[in-house]
């Protein structure tokens, strides 16, 4: 059985699809939590993107449209979640801290819901490997119409998204039996509106701290 890894802080977590919000968000409130005198450490989404590119190419010189073609859809989705995994396992020393919040912009449900919008035979193995890590004391969903999100995208230059992308990914976390308990924020509203939001969604979660 895989160590699970211990949680004292408390942990916040943003999901939902490309160009919701999150990062915004996640920032806002990790500054507004910072000067409330809050302890508070806020991990980015660290962007598979030159994983995603170096696999295509490769793809590509062997014939293939792209690294699902090639690789298919479970083994490459496999390949993200691992890095993801490895990723969070850089959270263990922050989440050892108690009094102490940690932000993060996007968690290990992201990656269950591209195992649905992917349509991977591998789903449960992902939820075992994933178990590791402990279940958030509140995760805020910035739920955006995915034709916003695609114009976000597209706007930002970094990356790009299909809208039939950003549809099944939606669908995919809508579809995780998790979503029930997730915290949906409406990300088409401006940044000051979402941030209040989701601070007052917060705030019952840090009222321990003696805020």
């Amino acid at each position: 059985m895989l160590k699970p890894i211990p949680k004292r802080a408390t942990l916040i977590a943003f999901e939902g699809i490309d160009g919701s919000g999150k990062t915004t968000t996640a920032a806002l409130l990790a500054e507004r939590l910072t000067a409330h005198g809050v302890g508070t450490s806020l991990h980015l989404n660290r962007s598979l993107g030159p994983v995603r590119d170096a696999l295509d190419t490769i793809a590509r010189e062997d014939g293939y449209r792209d690294r699902f073609d090639k690789f298919g859809a479970s083994s490459t989705q496999f390949m993200g979640a691992l890095l993801k995994w490895r990723e969070l396992l850089d959270l263990g020393p922050l989440l050892d801290q108690k009094n102490h919040v940690v932000v993060l912009d996007r968690y290990f449900y992201t990656h269950l819901a591209l195992a649905v919008a992917h349509e991977t035979t591998n789903g449960a193995l992902l939820r075992r490997l994933f178990s590791v890590f402990p279940a958030p004391d509140i995760v805020l969903f910035m739920d955006v119409d995915p034709k916003v999100a695609m114009e976000r995208v597209f706007k930002r230059g970094r990356d790009t998204n299909s809208l039939k992308y950003l549809v099944r990914l939606r669908e995919g976390f809508m579809s995780l039996p998790e979503m029930q308990q997730f915290h949906v924020l409406t990300g088409d509203a401006d940044p000051a509106t979402v941030l209040d939001d989701a601070w007052r969604m917060i705030t019952p979660k840090i009222a321990p701290l003696g805020f």
